[in-house]
């Protein structure tokens, strides 16, 4: 459904049954892995075909010792073995390598998410901080500072789910205007406000291929790399007359950059810093936390440093040359264990062994669904923002946040116990058994306990 979805699933019922009957978001799964053993039939069948008619020995050296007996045809090639030296060698030494591979992306997918938590945990923490600090003194005030409250952590949403948009080189907006897959509707970014950003028109999401993306994404990073060509400057005289050339001020407007704003989710961050600002310029932040602000403008700047970290480990990628020479090493070598289960085939056919004519085929399946299973786990890995059914439920990680922070935005006596509602300095008290009621008011004592 596009919504992207890590697997749950049991431990312990995976290591009994579950690795059979659960096969959804596994190597099972990916259909280029079948393609790919398809293929590696073929060739298997075709070095079967024009290999010699005995088992002929590929030793380290690289020479081909017959059996006696046999005449050598030419126009063969040589029979290769699975016990052969060089091809047990390259295999450990290739599962090494994957291993290690393996293991820079499943650290870096972590670091990721660890990064996305970071911009979670702070929206949440900022948005009770706005509910707390941001308040007002009479009526009119309260209605202003409420509609600050409202509009900072409808922002602090908007960043959020930027952030997956920005990953998936989504450029359209006009769907978080009023958004009706949620019930209700929610309204993530007005009209005005989509205006500014100024978005391309492309294809829905969902016209996307995965493959489109994935070129539009670094097509993107490409373009976001700053060129800056160096500019003639005037003769100092002709400056000095106001004729030679651009001013100093003028020299700074004509750097600003023309066309859309990028980086889409700190310009909202802005916003929030902007509205922050604006609060406390009209005195609707409690004069009685003077680090109110300086809490909340820090929260925000450190959620702004998380979002950058996750497009820091989105846009650095692994270096192409080792990336290329894992996947050229394992495509070789199942080349080479299809040439090696022809040679198995042939012997089969030659010696009527239908046992090892399955062998061959099962050797196939299962050292590609291994090394191609090894290598696509790293495709899978590269984006964990996108709409693969193992990345992030981005959805969910929406509704969460939404949830959470709009709660702040309830009338105290919903999210407030009694006690804790303050109505002219009095506070609403409830006696509990064996434990003193708290004071009306701030003059009278709190009487003894029962």
């Amino acid at each position: 459904d596009g919504q992207g979805q890590i697997v749950e699933y049991d431990p312990a019922f995976l290591s009994r049954v579950g690795w059979a009957t659960n096969l959804k978001g596994t190597v099972f799964s990916i259909r280029s892995i079948w393609w790919q053993f398809s293929w590696l039939m073929v060739i298997a069948v075709g070095y079967a075909i024009l290999s010699g008619p005995s088992a002929s020995i590929l030793d380290t050296m690289g020479s081909t010792v017959a059996p006696k007996g046999l005449a050598k045809l030419s126009f063969r090639l040589p029979s290769l073995k699975a016990q052969t030296f060089a091809v047990s060698l390259v295999g450990g030494l290739l599962s090494f390598l994957l291993s290690l591979f393996n293991s820079n992306g499943l650290d870096r997918w972590w670091k990721t998410r660890d990064c996305l938590g970071s911009v979670i945990g702070r929206s949440i923490d900022l948005s009770m901080m706005v509910s707390m600090y941001i308040r007002g003194y009479d009526r009119e005030s309260d209605e202003i500072a409420y509609r600050y409250k409202r509009e900072i952590i409808r922002y602090l949403n908007l960043a959020h789910m930027l952030v997956y948009r920005q990953a998936n080189s989504i450029d359209e907006l006009n769907d978080l205007v009023m958004d009706h897959s949620c019930n209700p509707p929610r309204q993530w970014i007005t009209q005005e406000e989509m205006l500014l950003f100024q978005p391309e028109k492309q294809p829905k999401p969902g016209q996307l291929g995965e493959a489109v993306r994935r070129r539009k994404f670094f097509a993107q990073q490409l373009q976001a790399r700053p060129r800056v060509t160096p500019k003639k400057e005037a003769p100092a005289q002709a400056q000095e007359d106001g004729k030679g050339g651009p001013t100093l001020l003028q020299q700074q407007h004509l750097e600003v950059p023309e066309g859309g704003l990028i980086s889409r989710y700190a310009i909202v961050y802005y916003w929030v810093e902007e509205l922050l600002s604006k609060a406390s310029r009209e005195g609707l932040i409690d004069s009685g936390r003077p680090e109110a602000l300086f809490k909340m403008q820090e929260h925000v700047s450190k959620m702004r440093g998380a979002a950058a970290d996750v497009f820091m480990y989105l846009y650095c990628k692994i270096p192409y040359i080792y990336v290329h020479l894992m996947t050229l090493l394992v495509k070789v070598y199942l080349i080479v264990i299809a040439a090696v289960a022809g040679s198995s085939l042939r012997m089969s056919w030659v010696l009527s062994r239908p046992a090892d004519f399955l062998a061959a085929i099962l050797m196939v399946f299962f050292m590609n669904l291994v090394y191609e299973g090894l290598l696509q786990i790293h495709i899978r890995l590269w984006n964990p923002l996108g709409f693969d059914i193992n990345d992030y439920p981005q959805h969910r990680y929406q509704d969460y946040v939404w949830r959470a922070t709009m709660q702040f935005l309830k009338k105290p006596e919903k999210i407030l116990p009694s006690y804790m509602i303050p109505a002219s300095g009095l506070f609403i008290t409830r006696p509990t058994q064996g434990v003193a009621p708290g004071w009306v008011d701030d003059k009278t004592p709190p009487p003894p306990p029962a």
